[in-house]
């Protein structure tokens, strides 16, 4: 919860100060990755049942020069679980959730379309997984630091609200009996561009 507050004390400040300066953007949206769920499985035989998670991204997006812009943001991951045989301990329910705090570049590429904004990203991640495990024993949270690399695209409507679509690999993943290699993320939401 602390870096949780702490961003979002973080984006209100800057925003503030941007205000009369500079381009903001605003966007929220669903967010799917791999490796960021668990469901019903034999984790003792091989099937560990790490699946595509779903959850909730947003930010704000600071323009420093024409076509370059700070992102700061994040990814939380609803709950999931199971109730099966889990690291070889016998039936229990199990639970699992992550976070992520990105702070991203993005370099806007020119499309040649009114209608039509791409960029590349490339950024830090701060990961959070932590597992519960109701009955003998939990796993402690893991912490990582690591990489965001990615590609998006704004569609520009002529309403205040334009869509989002936005995918991105993140390195970290979590600590052992959690899912190995990094996670591909990808987004689908509204984006909001202040005047």
């Amino acid at each position: 919860m602390k870096p949780l507050f702490t961003l979002l004390l973080l984006i209100t400040c800057l925003s503030l100060v941007a205000q009369d300066q500079y381009e903001i953007r605003a966007y929220t949206g669903a967010a799917f990755g791999s490796n960021l769920a668990v469901g019903d499985s034999d984790f003792a035989g091989g099937d560990r049942g790490f699946k595509t998670g779903i959850g909730l991204n947003a930010g704000l997006e600071f323009f420093v020069v024409d076509g370059i812009s700070v992102n700061l943001g994040m990814t939380k991951y609803f709950r999931s679980g199971g109730n099966q045989l889990l690291f070889g301990v016998g039936n229990r329910n199990y639970f699992y959730e992550s976070l992520y705090i990105n702070l991203n570049g993005k370099y806007y590429l020119d499309s040649g379309l009114d209608w039509l904004q791409t960029y590349g990203l490339l950024g830090i991640v701060r990961f959070t997984s932590d597992y519960r495990v109701q009955g003998e024993f939990s796993r402690p949270a893991t912490n990582k630091i690591g990489l965001n690399i990615g590609v998006g695209a704004i569609l520009i409507t002529e309403d205040w609200w334009n869509l989002l679509v936005e995918y991105r690999y993140s390195t970290p993943h979590g600590a052992q009996d959690t899912p190995s290699g990094g996670s591909s993320i990808f987004t689908l939401g509204l984006l909001y561009m202040f005047d």
